[in-house]
């Protein structure tokens, strides 16, 4: 009895410490978690909140000056509650780019202007800035700005024209383009404008044309790309949530093709889906592509603009296609026009169309492409070309 006496309490203390070794590995591995998390989640966050940081004003064309300093720069704001450190963000043009190189730390709720180094000096009058070496020359008449992370995560990109203006003197030069509604960061044309502040623009500040412009509209699908048999691109008319347009369920094609395989949201501007068919297209057959459940970047969901018509294209025969209607003498504040028949039973390619016209003598002038995008022409369909469609 004695040896059992002293024996249990010995084992109880034994399984005390076991107990304790139990709750501290617990304890160590709950820590090891959330330094995991905390270590992964900023990362996550850049990615998961896509407009954050958004190019709000830009001067494309610096000259002639009109209050600015004669040079372009690109206005950047945080409209987050978080701070980012762009360190190794890239500004882009589409075709060229600049690296942030230092550890800037862009706060919460504030502006930055990015311009060539040459000119921060004076940018800096106007507000925090930000010179770099590198930076991306702005095409006047139309062009790209991306905004994108060190992951190549992109965080906000633009394609902008001067029709954005609104005003051929402003579109001139001096005068700088403004975001109108900092909550709706997609809408191209509808949510900018042409600074009206009389130093042309508003650099690193509210912009003179700030106001309430909010997204209301749905997305509509405008055409699909036929690449090959099993993969499709599907233009939709403004940027695109690219979680609901990357589930596979939310598309159906015509034809027993069903849903695809797969679809991505192509970057930088989220406004054209990548689709791979689960089964190929049969040549000579036309089908029929319906999207459901996909929402813009402002949470509207698409209408009743969700379907578009698909099909591998046939070599253009002559006569397959013709004239059918021609304005050639417009009014003084019109256009001229060309419309064209596809009276033939076949989807044809539209980058295999040429026109030319004949000098004094009879002689074909050089052709050019009557359609610089990719583009179906379906049998039945008219299509008209003009310098402004907006008139027409």
């Amino acid at each position: 009895m004695p040896l059992r006496f002293i024996f249990c309490p010995a084992f109880s203390e034994l399984s005390d410490l076991v107990q304790i070794s139990a709750q501290l590995f617990r304890k160590r591995l709950i820590c090891l978690f959330l330094f995991l998390m905390l270590s992964v989640l900023p990362v996550l966050l850049i990615a998961q909140n896509r407009y954050d940081v958004l190019i709000t004003e830009f001067l494309s064309d610096p000259t002639p000056a009109v209050g600015l300093p004669e040079s372009e720069f690109i206005e950047l704001k945080n409209r987050s509650s978080q701070d980012y450190n762009l360190r190794n963000w890239n500004i882009s043009n589409g075709s060229s780019s600049a690296t942030i190189k230092v550890d800037y730390i862009l706060k919460a709720d504030s502006f930055l202007i990015l311009c060539a180094s040459s000119a921060a000096v004076s940018y800096a009058h106007f507000g925090s800035t930000l010179g770099i070496s590198g930076f991306p020359a702005l095409m006047n008449d139309a062009g790209d700005i991306v905004l994108s992370t060190d992951a190549d995560l992109v965080i906000h990109a633009i394609h902008y024209d001067k029709s954005w203006f609104g005003n051929n003197i402003k579109a001139s030069g001096g005068w700088s383009l403004e975001m109108i509604d900092l909550s709706n960061p997609c809408s191209g044309l509808g949510n900018w404008a042409a600074g009206t502040s009389p130093n042309g623009g508003t650099p690193g500040m509210v912009n003179s044309v700030n106001a309430e412009n909010p997204d209301t509209e749905s997305p509509v699908l405008i055409r699909a790309i036929t690449v090959d048999s099993l993969n499709l691109v599907l233009i939709f008319n403004e940027p695109l949530d690219s979680v609901s347009a990357s589930d596979v369920a939310n598309y159906s094609i015509s034809g027993n093709i069903g849903s695809p395989e797969k679809t991505v949201t192509a970057s930088p501007f989220f406004e054209r889906v990548d689709v791979r068919l689960q089964h190929p297209l049969t040549r000579g057959k036309i089908y029929t592509v319906s999207v459901h459940q996909i929402r813009d970047c402002s949470g509207n969901e698409i209408g009743l603009q969700n379907e578009c018509r698909t099909g591998l294209p046939e070599k253009v025969n002559p006569g397959d296609i013709i004239f059918n209607e021609i304005l050639f003498n417009p009014p003084s504040y019109g256009y001229d026009y060309l419309e064209l028949y596809n009276r033939s039973s076949r989807i044809v390619d539209c980058s295999e169309l040429w026109i030319a016209g004949k000098d004094p003598n009879g002689n074909l002038k050089e052709p050019v492409n009557l359609v610089k995008e990719e583009r179906a022409f379906f049998p039945g369909e008219y299509l008209l070309m003009t310098e402004n469609p907006e008139w027409v």
